[in-house]
């Protein structure tokens, strides 16, 4: 709106309530043409799933790796500019957040919920360590694969028992290879994910539990049944 009477007109348009306010611009969202509103759904859902606040790199890494295919990839404002102010920059703690926690509640409650962005997630987490084949990329996406080694899991655990199940247990089963041979992408990702885990813990940035189950679920000969029944999706996925 550029003129006053404009401004004037739309005064008394405003919503009632904040969900209609939410509800207004989702909406406007949902109009972007192009490849705009799939790609800022995923952005929003990646907030929503993430088990961790996620920095910027990684959310235009992740969001970015989702979209595929894309022409070109996509910077922090272009993406914060799609999602409408329902996503802001925390400078303090460098993270991507809602604005407000009630963003949240509302995309749960009126479009998608934590299972269907769990599925998009661990889709997007074990075909990025797929086609990398557990080895650092050698261009881009570094953030995807950082956040992707350490937390697949995560996000398989969370979205196995829907109606996707057989979506991921295909991915899954590429990644882990056969117990009686682990696949190449499985003991690949198994030397990044602990040295990686190393570098994060002396920082402070990871919890120790995960540093020790890396160490945990290692063997000689390597088997992946042990990362199976460490986590809690090896007892869904029989």
């Amino acid at each position: 709106m550029k003129f006053e009477c404009d401004i004037q007109e739309n005064l008394g348009k405003l919503p009632k309530t904040l969900e209609e306010t939410y509800s207004q611009i989702y909406a406007t969202i949902c109009a972007e043409s192009g490849s705009s509103s799939r790609v800022a759904n995923i952005a929003l859902m990646w907030i929503m799933c993430s088990p961790r606040p996620l920095t910027p790199e990684e959310w235009t890494d992740v969001t970015c790796y989702a979209s595929q295919p894309l022409d070109s990839r996509i910077d922090l404002g272009t993406l914060l500019d799609i999602c409408h102010n329902l996503v802001v920059l925390d400078w303090q703690s460098n993270a991507v957040r809602f604005a407000h926690l009630s963003v949240r509640e509302y995309l749960e409650k009126c479009h998608f919920n934590i299972e269907e962005s769990n599925v998009m997630a661990a889709k997007c987490c074990l075909s990025m360590l797929i086609d990398c084949e557990g080895l650092f990329p050698a261009a881009s996406y570094h953030g995807c694969f950082r956040y992707s080694t350490i937390n697949w899991a995560h996000h398989v655990d969370e979205c196995c028992s829907g109606d996707k199940c057989g979506d991921i247990l295909n991915l899954l089963r590429s990644f882990l290879g056969h117990p009686s041979k682990a696949s190449k992408t499985y003991s690949n990702w198994l030397s990044c994910a602990k040295a990686i885990a190393d570098k994060d813990h002396s920082r402070g940035n990871l919890k120790q539990s995960t540093l020790i189950m890396l160490y945990r679920i290692e063997s000689v000969p390597l088997n992946p049944l042990f990362a199976a029944a460490y986590f809690r999706f090896g007892q869904k996925f029989q």
